[in-house]
């Protein structure tokens, strides 16, 4: 707060005193408080509603005129229903819900502190509400109040009210961690998150939930906003204690999305894909270890290892996820490249997920550009009408950029009268026109 009067020194037309300030901060909480209170219209304020709470706006030692030349407030409008009235906005919402929490000084505004295990007639449950989740976040913020804070989380984490309200209150104490300070209350919220997140196997006092189940995928989201370093020191220690490979591969897999290259994401991804012989299994595994590590050797070999494999399912799935995850290296252009040359037979069939992942990772390449229209060369001696048509449309998606393309797509629609190879050609020609088009807009 004090930054903004320090920001717009010498810009604002009048210097209110410390006194004023703080009187005036504590009238716009009161005020945006209210506004907040109502389920509609809650940022758009009518002038009667401010007055209420600030004075006229015509008078000049108000507070309202006060807020419109600091600029707090500003005039967005007029009333639906009157055009005399006029209709105010704070300077941003996130200043109006900093406002309301300067001025709710005790944690029953949230979350009523005689509630044990059932709603308590006749009292509000804000917490619950979503007005009030981004208010709740920054109060959390709040030093001057820090007893009233650890207690609100300390109730949310015991709240209960035998339904799924449980969650709801945990994943908001989740939310509100960083602002904590308080390693307890850290460890208890995060190792209660990787509980619900990743253990599938049901033993004493736990939680255990299907992969696709909401509250599974929830704490996951959460475990990304809550302390970096004390969820990753979290996830290690989980990972060194897990038994079930299952729980242990998942959390190597989290612990590599959230925080790259980290040493214990990499050697327990690298060990299961070394100990699995399912080679679907050691796929994704490569997939998880690529992300955590973009420059991984063992992973790069093993997809190129199973690009290689003569099962197609097996292959189109490295494909698959090589296409999926954008993976990129000239071993694996290679490789894919070296696969459609080996294979000239029936390309449109058995090789459409290696074209797909060359069309996702080949884009502007030169090699597979030229590889492409080898290859276009080579199915049209053979006649092989279906596998040119293809390899026409994946030179347009990979050579949209390209000069060179581009020239060898209009030599082909002077040579070629089948139509359907003429409308891949045209397609192609087409992107490379909205490119052309695209630059010289910019």
């Amino acid at each position: 707060m004090d930054a903004f009067y320090m920001w717009n020194k010498g810009k604002i037309p009048c210097k209110p005193t410390f006194t004023k300030r703080k009187e005036l901060n504590q009238a716009l909480g009161e005020l945006a408080r209210e506004a907040i209170d109502q389920n509609s219209s809650r940022f758009r304020l009518k002038e009667k509603f401010v007055t209420l709470f600030l004075g006229d706006a015509d008078d000049e030692n108000s507070l309202f005129h006060l807020s419109l030349q600091l600029g707090w407030l500003n005039r967005i409008g007029v009333a639906e229903e009157n055009p005399f009235e006029g209709v105010y906005a704070f300077l941003h919402p996130t200043f109006q819900e900093y406002f309301v929490a300067l001025v709710i000084s005790k944690r029953d505004y949230f979350l009523p502190v005689e509630h044990i295990d059932q709603p308590i007639p006749g009292k509000r449950y804000r917490i619950f509400e979503s007005n009030w989740e981004e208010v709740f976040l920054i109060w959390c913020g709040r030093n001057d109040v820090r007893k009233d804070i650890l207690c609100l989380i300390q109730d949310l984490i015991n709240f209960n009210d035998k339904d799924f309200f449980v969650f709801r209150a945990y994943f908001l104490a989740a939310n509100a961690e960083p602002e904590l300070n308080n390693y307890e209350l850290s460890d208890t919220i995060i190792n209660q998150l990787l509980d619900w997140g990743f253990f599938v196997e049901f033993r004493p006092n736990r939680s255990c939930f299907w992969n696709d189940s909401p509250i599974r995928l929830k704490a996951k989201e959460t475990l990304k906003l809550t302390s970096f370093s004390k969820t990753v020191d979290s996830i290690v220690n989980q990972i060194n204690l897990a038994e079930n490979i299952h729980e242990k591969q998942d959390l190597a897999e989290f612990l590599g999305v959230i925080d790259p290259h980290n040493n214990q994401a990499v050697r327990v991804l690298t060990e299961i894909m070394n100990c699995t012989e399912h080679r679907m299994t050691q796929i994704d595994v490569a997939q998880s270890l690529w992300i955590a590590d973009q420059a991984n050797s063992n992973a790069i070999s093993r997809f190129l290892d199973c690009l290689e494999s003569k099962d197609h399912v097996i292959q189109d799935h490295a494909a698959y996820i090589i296409r999926e995850s954008n993976i990129y290296s000239c071993e694996i252009i290679e490789k894919l490249i070296s696969v459609l040359q080996r294979n000239t037979q029936e390309i449109t069939f058995k090789l459409r997920e290696v074209l797909r992942a060359i069309e996702a990772v080949g884009r502007g390449d030169r090699y597979i550009i030229d590889s492409i229209i080898e290859l276009i060369e080579i199915h049209r001696k053979k006649e092989s009408l279906q596998d040119v048509c293809i390899l026409i449309w994946t030179l347009g998606e990979i050579g949209f950029k390209d000069s060179k393309a581009s020239e060898y797509l209009l030599s082909l629609l002077k040579q070629m009268d089948d139509v359907a190879a003429r409308c891949y050609i045209a397609d192609g020609l087409e992107k490379f026109i909205k490119e052309i088009k695209m630059s010289l807009t910019l």
